[in-house]
């Protein structure tokens, strides 16, 4: 099953943003403080990019797992559910976490546009040649879409990327972590189950490894904000990041333990 945007129709996407001007006080660019924050948490957190909240709510959820004396594959959901709980917009959280534990394919219904521009960068990605992580955001973070030109989309598409660039930049560097909380020694979602995966230079190991994940999360997150801003709630960080939070978790917990 497909997951949908409520009322989002390509072909009139370009109309719809430029006749929803009431909505550009909704939407907030990369390290902008929100208006009513959603998070009763310290305050530097306001300050955080959606991808870096998207990180640190990934973090106290490794951290609440590894408290867990009795977490394996017939209590994760349960603990899950109840970290998502003690966060605002769990809800939608939640949705997103079983769409991505339940989905044989997570597949978002993107506008036409977003979906040429996810497209091209992710070609892009797929023949880069990264040393690091630090080429790798720097070059996303840079990277000039073609497909997205109006200003509201932008901030969206800002989403997308920071989400794609945090989310890819968190597993590449905490998966095995993962992995080993579960304590999995059958089997592992790195190289060792994926052959084609130990083909290459480090970044295409590294891409191979990793790119479902930040894919799913990105998508999420895009999927969300685009959704949000023809309804009639704001745009919030906490819902943006949010939506990520749960599928990257509901992704790799699916490979991991079901």
């Amino acid at each position: 099953m497909k997951k949908k945007l409520f009322l989002l129709f390509p072909i009139f996407l370009i109309t719809l943003f430029s006749c929803n001007s009431d909505h550009v006080g909704d939407l907030y660019t990369k390290n902008e403080t929100l208006k009513h924050s959603p998070l009763p948490v310290k305050s530097a957190e306001h300050a955080m990019s959606v991808g870096e909240l998207h990180n640190f709510y990934l973090d106290q959820m490794y951290q609440f797992f590894a408290q867990q004396e009795t977490l394996n594959a017939s209590t994760i959901n349960q603990y899950a559910k109840e970290f998502f709980l003690t966060l605002d917009s769990s809800n939608l959280i939640i949705e997103n976490y079983q769409y991505a534990i339940d989905a044989e394919v997570v597949n978002y219904e993107l506008p036409l546009n977003f979906k040429l521009e996810i497209e091209a960068l992710d070609n892009r990605l797929e023949t880069a040649d990264f040393t690091n992580l630090e080429e790798f955001k720097d070059f996303v973070g840079s990277y000039q879409p073609t497909q997205i030109t109006d200003k509201d989309e932008l901030v969206i598409w800002n989403y997308y990327t920071d989400v794609l660039s945090h989310s890819v930049t968190y597993w590449a560097t905490n998966l095995e972590k993962w992995n080993n909380l579960f304590g999995i020694t059958a089997f592992s979602v790195m190289s060792a189950d994926k052959p084609k995966c130990k083909e290459g230079n480090w970044w295409k190991r590294t891409w191979c490894n990793v790119k479902r994940y930040g894919a799913v999360d990105a998508g999420a997150a895009v999927t969300t904000a685009i959704t949000l801003y023809f309804g009639p709630n704001p745009v919030t960080f906490m819902a943006v990041a949010g939506a990520g939070l749960g599928a990257s978790a509901g992704a790799i917990i699916k490979d991991l333990i079901f």
